[in-house]
């Protein structure tokens, strides 16, 4: 129960206002409900002293009033609403009142506000297994910003209905909180299930594709040494053909024999292979790292000889 001394600052208002009062109508109507307020406050009843208070401050803003208010919300429990009215009779100005009881006011809202917002119950919520940014939660049928209840969301004291939702999965816990508490509130989904019912299962590094980046240099490594491959069999082949068919006297300016036909080809064939090879090998070089894998499945390794090239590797 407030003292009759803490009254004082308003009652003073009541009587020392009174030839500003007479002028204006507004004025003595705040004060009268001011009066009805102080009455019903001083007795308890902190719903009429409100709704008193309330009418006043409607009238005529002042940090009596203001702070008057705050000390009947916290009276019936409404500590948020209590803090934001404590906060406001710090600011607010004069009025028609009396200075000295006006600074009293925005003093004692100052220091009550303070005590109260540590006596102000918070809310946390987490959701073990999924991001809480993914998860939509309402306390009390209010949407709150997930982030923020990650935080701590203040609260009034008494029992909330906190709820979370994620994809076509609602939970919803009624949690008592009391005064000066943090109470955690911890929602478990369950596993999204594939199309069988299985649970689905987070997906192993060796399960994602490669960079796209890193199979395009791969493709066009394979497809080098698979030319120069085949351009250095081909020069094998041609090559043994063209000394098979190399005459005692022959002169490739002058004649076009079968010989000089069979050893152009093989010349071709010999230095495209070594551009496929040596391309093949500067993309090899130049392919990007990939994580490390498990080995498994098939593996094939290009390889080339002299007069034969293919490939080897294991199954």
């Amino acid at each position: 129960m407030t003292s009759r001394w803490a009254l004082a600052p308003l009652l003073y208002l009541l009587v020392a206002s009174t030839a500003f009062a007479q002028d204006d109508a507004a004025v003595t109507a705040a004060y009268e409900h001011a009066a009805q307020a102080l009455n019903a406050f001083e007795q308890g009843r902190n719903t009429e002293a409100l709704d008193e208070f309330s009418r006043a401050h409607a009238l005529v803003k002042l940090p009596s009033f203001a702070a008057y208010m705050a000390r009947a919300n916290v009276k019936l429990g409404h500590y948020l609403a209590a803090a934001a009215l404590y906060d406001e009779a710090t600011r607010l100005e004069d009025g028609p009142g009396e200075h000295e009881a006006q600074q009293n006011a925005r003093e004692e809202a100052q220091r009550e506000g303070q005590a109260l917002l540590a006596r102000i119950p918070r809310l946390v919520v987490q959701t073990p297994g999924i991001p809480i940014q993914l998860a939509a939660i309402q306390v009390d049928g209010i949407a709150i910003a997930s982030t923020a209840l990650a935080e701590g969301w203040r609260v009034d004291p008494g029992v909330h209905r906190v709820t979370a939702q994620t994809g076509d999965q609602k939970l919803e816990q009624t949690e008592p909180v009391s005064e000066g508490v943090t109470k955690t509130v911890v929602f478990v989904f369950q596993p999204a299930k594939t199309s069988n019912g299985r649970q689905m299962q987070p997906k192993q590094p060796d399960q994602y594709p490669p960079e796209s980046g890193t199979n395009a240099f791969r493709n066009a490594t394979w497809v080098s040494f698979g030319i120069g491959g085949t351009a250095l069999a081909f020069w094998g082949v041609t090559g043994l053909i063209a000394v098979e068919e190399k005459p005692a006297e022959w002169n490739c300016a002058t004649t076009s024999s079968a010989y000089c036909r069979w050893r152009t080809l093989s010349t071709i064939g010999f230095y495209t292979g070594l551009v496929g090879v040596g391309t093949g090998t500067v993309l090899l070089l130049a392919t990007p790292s990939a994580p490390t894998r498990h080995q498994s499945g098939a593996q094939v390794r290009p390889w080339v000889g002299v007069g034969s090239a293919g490939v080897s590797g294991q199954f």
